[in-house]
């Protein structure tokens, strides 16, 4: 590392308290930009707060406080609620207020909507009011809390790098400015002081090895990680790393024969963690018969696996890869319940900056020039890092699901801030190190800076409400209503043809007539062959954010959804929109649907036309017809029996191919006729049972047409032509039919073959014994 003078050495103060200052009012925006119960289990962890402010005394335990969004925390170690509890205590709200779960919140694409609640903002917005004043003062708690941290972070670098002021103002910045630790210390969670009071273990355990051994700092080491036993269990991840700086310190001790010292430095933590923490424990186990007060079967299923009573469970590589991958994303940027965060390509660039920080200390551990303690000091960092993210992993997998959360890596803020400081800067020139760091600084404060603007706010937003209706030229007029609640006056759909397993996009334009107490869900189908449902959406509009419930009349908002199309659906057809309004309960109560006479419709609006394609091209060269309908359709061959009998059911099918795409949806007609060219029996209709009409066939494309014809039961023994045609079905206007030579036919008709109508005595019959 470069040396600087005496001057240089520190970091100036006005610097630090800019950092922490801008980390106080980042923390402050994020938490009024962050909508209330957007963040994991925010509202169980304030209902144990609530509980504590209004009782004075801690939950019995074997009642869940709330079920709401399926999470109950009242058996968490208390600490952070009874910090979160004060100002809740202040306000003493009265107005049991509680949150409308959204139950189509979801990841993935996000169009089913990400808020976990529907949110009414005229209660939500400031000035807050009795529980969301409550709430907004409690969130204050965690950014302080958070705040703190920073500071400790800050303590951490100045120790292990006393004449780096670079390293140290990059290690603090980072801390102050990483979007994950921003988000968690914006909201009501343990998460943030677990997080606290993690550094501070790291803190202290690291001047064990660095500085001299002291009481206060075996005392702090001590009294931090019994505090963070009161926080969260997930503390005890930080266990191995104690126990090695306790090891390690006590060999410096006994290096120097100091034995007494060496067992005083072992006794001093280990007997302050169960002083100061040991009432909970004790607590719990007489509750509930275990020193922890949840997850004691995971805990329990580690010993026996450390202990070799049981084999470690499996897990493949791929599935840790993706855990470590997973891991890294939301320990950067994941908000709201894990739901939303940024694209998957945006991780690439600070993966690899994280890469080069870590390719860059490994060579720094390599240098002759570096001090051992310090040396000793970053793979006790990366030991800490390490051993925690495979608790935690181990914890993940037990409960089956082989993930690592980001947001329970932040007790290692300290040490992941100072590595990658530290390996994005060591090798700079002196006169480069300080323009290297406040680039990097600036950049972070930047892109913290951005995200609750650009991702945050947007993913909780209503849809834009318009006074007056505004149309796209490609819109396509409507006008249906949904009982006295809205009006559907307009929609798209796109684009023309939509293969299996890709999707249809679809916007909807909304008129509101009336309001309701209610939260209807809006349900988009595609249908498809024989109006099935090919594909769906379920969601409350405005994506999650605009539920039927605060509908103001007289708005207008348009919805834009995709609907996937199943795979496995039989294709090619006509595809259709479906779209209904209906309570989401027992009762599935759908709302009417009438059209602009009042004429009732049913209980879904149908609409649009998309062509369903296969997964494969269905186009193929063009092949000999044998006639041609225009310049539209050409007929390949007919395959029917040569005979029937009367009453019999004939039937056959026809080959066609588009010479390119149809005009229109014609009619297929195929008519049995006499000697004279008189009609005796028939069919009209649309191919495939209208299920793929021809206006949406593509040049080349080859349908096969199943026809069956009913022969009247009195039909005259004698020969009969089968003649095939096409015509408009507005106008009865036939197709012009050419044969293979280019001339026209009569009566715009081909002469797809004969058939020979046999009498009933000229059948054969069997006798019995030889048709068996």
């Amino acid at each position: 590392m470069a040396e600087h003078s005496r001057e240089e050495r520190d970091l100036p103060r006005w610097l630090i308290a800019l950092l922490l200052g801008l980390h106080l009012c980042l923390g402050v925006l994020y938490s009024v930009i962050v909508p209330a119960w957007e963040a994991h289990d925010e509202w169980a962890h304030y209902k144990y707060a609530e509980y504590l402010a209004r009782y004075r005394t801690l939950p019995a335990g074997d009642a869940p406080l709330t079920d709401l969004f399926g999470y109950d925390q009242s058996t968490q170690p208390p600490l952070y609620y009874i910090l979160a509890a004060v100002p809740i205590a202040l306000v003493n709200p009265t107005d049991n207020a509680a949150p409308v779960p959204n139950p189509y919140a979801a990841a993935g694409t996000g169009q089913t909507g990400v808020n976990m609640a529907v949110h009414d903002w005229e209660a939500e917005r400031f000035p807050y009011r009795g529980t969301y004043l409550a709430l907004h003062l409690a969130r204050l708690i965690s950014v302080l809390i958070s705040t703190a941290g920073v500071w400790v972070v800050y303590r951490l670098a100045r120790a292990l790098f006393p004449r780096e002021p670079a390293i140290i103002g990059l290690s603090t910045a980072i801390a102050a400015f990483l979007p994950q630790y921003l988000f968690i210390g914006a909201v009501v969670t343990n998460d943030i002081l677990i997080a606290v009071l993690g550094a501070l273990v790291i803190y202290y355990a690291c001047l064990l090895i660095v500085e001299d051994i002291t009481l206060p700092r075996l005392l702090g080491l001590g009294i931090s990680l019994a505090l963070a036993l009161l926080t969260k269990y997930t503390a005890l991840g930080l266990l191995p790393l104690v126990i090695l700086a306790l090891l390690v310190a006590f060999g410096r001790l006994l290096r120097r024969r100091a034995l007494r010292h060496g067992l005083l430095a072992l006794g001093v933590p280990l007997l302050s963690v169960p002083a100061v923490a040991g009432w909970w424990y004790l607590r719990n186990l007489r509750q509930y018969g275990y020193l922890v007060s949840r997850d004691a079967d995971v805990l329990s299923q580690f010993w026996r696996t450390v202990s070799g009573a049981e084999p470690l469970p499996h897990v493949t590589l791929p599935q840790i890869g993706y855990a470590v991958w997973y891991g890294f994303q939301t320990f950067w940027v994941s908000f709201g319940w894990g739901n939303v965060g940024l694209p998957e390509q945006a991780y690439i660039p600070l993966a690899v900056l994280a890469g080069l920080a870590l390719c860059s200390v490994t060579a720094y551990l390599f240098r002759r020039q570096t001090p051992n303690r310090l040396r000793a000091v970053i793979l006790l960092l990366g030991f800490g890092c390490l051993s925690l993210g495979f608790l935690l992993f181990f914890r993940e997998l037990m409960k089956g699901e082989p993930i690592l959360r980001g947001r329970m890596m932040l007790p290692a803020l300290p040490a992941i801030s100072v590595l990658l400081a530290l390996g994005w800067l060591w090798w700079w020139p002196a006169r480069l190190q300080r323009t290297a760091a406040g680039v990097l600084e600036i950049g972070l404060l930047g892109f913290a800076l951005i995200l609750p603007f650009a991702v945050i706010a947007p993913a909780y937003a209503a849809p834009a409400e318009a006074k007056a209706p505004h149309l796209p030229p490609d819109a396509q007029p409507l006008a249906v209503r949904f009982g006295d609640l809205a009006e559907l006056y307009a929609y798209q759909v796109w684009p023309a043809t939509v293969p299996k397993g890709h999707a249809v996009g679809v916007t909807l334009y909304w008129k509101v007539l009336g309001t309701t107490s209610e939260n209807y869900t809006l349900g988009v189908y595609a249908l498809g062959a024989e109006n099935q449902p090919y594909g769906q959406v379920l969601l409350y509009p405005g994506r999650g954010n605009y539920a039927t419930s605060l509908w103001k009349p007289g708005t207008y908002f348009r919805e834009v959804l995709w609907i996937p199309i199943e795979s496995e659906r039989p294709a090619p057809c006509l595809g259709r929109i479906a779209v209904t309004l209906f309570l989401d309960d027992p009762s599935l109560a759908h709302l009417p649907v009438t059209d602009a006479s009042g004429t009732f419709l049913g209980y879904a609006a149908i609409f649009g036309r998309f062509k369903i394609a296969p997964e494969e091209p269905a186009a193929e060269p063009l092949q000999p017809a044998q006639a041609r309908f225009s310049d539209e359709i050409a007929l390949l061959g007919v395959e029917l029996p040569a005979a029937a009998a009367p009453g019999a059911r004939l039937e056959m099918l026809l080959r066609f191919q588009a010479l390119r795409r149809p005009d229109a949806d014609y009619i297929l007609f195929v008519h049995l006729l006499d000697e004279q060219g008189q009609w005796v029996a028939g069919v009209d209709g649309p191919p495939l049972l209208g299920n793929y009409p021809t206006g949406i066939w593509d040049a080349g494309e080859i349908i096969v047409e199943p026809r069956t014809i009913a022969l009247p039961a009195r039909l005259p023994a004698g020969r009969y032509r089968i003649g095939v045609g096409w015509y408009h079905p507005d106008t009865m206007q036939r197709l012009r039919v050419t044969d293979a030579q280019g001339r026209p036919l009569p009566d715009d008709t081909w002469p797809a073959g004969t058939l020979e109508v046999q009498s009933i005595g000229q059948q054969v019959f069997l006798p019995l014994i030889l048709q068996q």
